[in-house]
């Protein structure tokens, strides 16, 4: 807490959250980023925020800089309610996690690349050029992605003095700014356009009004039950999460730019729709949007002030564990080729450009037995952190098959098995 001890609101106090960060260049096997830019910008410590002048007047699009330099007016729910409930969940599971901000992204790009799995955490409406950027390319390179809110990426901001003040014109024509891929407008009405559906698989979804309200349940959708992550939580497909779709969410997009989409929750509606989704990026990177600013308040029964309803749900902490189980794995191969030669079979894996890599794991085994995850009788053939294996050791004339696993400094990724393939 801070004390004004001077001036006409001298005695005053607000609190100042920050964030622990980790020793830079230290791996974890989960970095989540706090949303910070949105805390800011709707602060209205001093009188104005990115939303209300200092009358409290809606500001039209004139109130365009909000500093970092200052104490927070109240307990907001953009952290107490959207992010410290998943910051529980993390560090009651023991999960391998560390922590770092919106500024911190902008400033070190990279830091994304430094991790297996990167979390965006509750409200993180106000992104800068250099953090889509850096998501982009993360997800490019085999980093997962979990989205566990909504409303994500949507205004595109900029940093001044030194990245200690937020600017925000909302309008292009206001905006001193000539490039329009620069413009402080929604991403996806810049010039080209970035909707964040290409990058999360769904978008904040306007409706009549800027924030939907809430709190509505999310049903699960009956055709992803088959899916794993839904595997022991109790979950049918009758079944519906109460009170964890608001104010704020978001859904599939028509039309968008995005590789096949599993829906896993859904609301109907009204006033809008609402989706929870995961996909396969064309890395092989695995992407999870919450779809919801409240999902994670199912994930504990934190209370961020008195009146606040418990709201955590074993099913969706069930849930939640088995999506992390995967989340936290390196992808699997995106593909794997076997040719047979006089010298023996060749094995080319297919993979993202992935920095983390550290070896291909090639193994021979039999086509007479199933191959099941910790099978007996595979013959490590390949350790290389290369793309081709040659198998100068495979019998000559009897089929057999391949498995190629990917290590990194966390672990394994599932096996890829391959057909059948006899060597000449």
């Amino acid at each position: 807490m801070l004390r004004l001890t001077s001036g006409p609101a001298a005695g005053r106090a607000a609190w100042v959250p920050f964030v622990v960060r980790a020793p830079a260049g230290q791996q974890s096997r989960i970095l989540v980023q706090a949303a910070v830019n949105t805390w800011q910008a709707y602060n209205r410590w001093g009188g104005t925020s990115l939303y209300k002048n200092a009358a409290g007047d809606s500001c039209k699009g004139v109130c365009t800089r909000v500093s970092f330099d200052r104490p927070y007016d109240q307990l907001t729910p953009n952290f107490w309610e959207y992010e410290l409930p998943l910051v529980h969940f993390l560090e009651e599971g023991g999960y391998d996690v560390s922590y770092t901000t919106d500024v911190d992204t902008d400033r070190d790009p990279a830091e994304l690349l430094r991790h297996r799995l990167v979390i965006v955490a509750g409200h993180d409406e106000y992104w800068t050029k250099v953090m889509r950027d850096a998501f982009d390319k993360a997800r490019a390179l085999g980093t997962n992605l979990a989205f566990l809110g909504a409303n994500t990426g949507y205004w595109q901001m900029r940093y001044a003095s030194n990245r200690r003040t937020i600017v925000e014109y909302r309008l292009a024509k206001l905006d001193p700014e000539r490039n329009p891929a620069l413009k402080t407008v929604q991403f996806r009405k810049l010039v080209p356009p970035r909707p964040e559906c290409e990058l999360e698989g769904v978008q904040y979804f306007r409706s009549d009004i800027e924030s939907p309200g809430g709190q509505h349940a999310f049903a699960v959708a009956p055709a992803a039950l088959a899916n794993p992550w839904f595997a022991g939580t109790g979950f049918g497909s009758a079944s519906t999460v109460p009170g964890i779709v608001g104010y704020e969410w978001d859904a599939v997009s028509p039309g968008c730019s995005t590789p096949p989409l599993t829906v896993l929750f859904h609301f109907a509606g009204p006033p809008a729709p609402a989706d929870s989704v995961r996909f396969v990026a064309a890395s092989g990177a695995l992407v999870f949007s919450a779809g919801s600013l409240s999902f994670a308040r199912g994930l504990d029964d934190f209370r961020y002030h008195a009146d606040a309803p418990a709201s955590g749900d074993p099913r969706l902490e069930a849930f939640m564990r088995n999506a992390l189980a995967d989340l936290v794995r390196t992808p699997a191969p995106l593909a794997v080729r076997t040719a047979s030669t006089r010298l023996g079979v060749t094995v080319t894996v297919r993979l993202a450009p992935d920095p983390r890599i550290e070896a291909i794991l090639v193994y021979r085994g039999p086509v007479t037995k199933t191959l099941a995850r910790g099978s007996r009788g595979l013959l490590l053939v390949c350790r290389n952190p290369a793309a081709a294996c040659l198998d100068r050791g495979a019998p000559r004339g009897k089929p057999v098959r391949y498995v190629v696993a990917v290590r990194d400094d966390w672990g394994t990724s599932v096996p890829y098995v391959t057909a059948p393939v006899t060597a000449r």
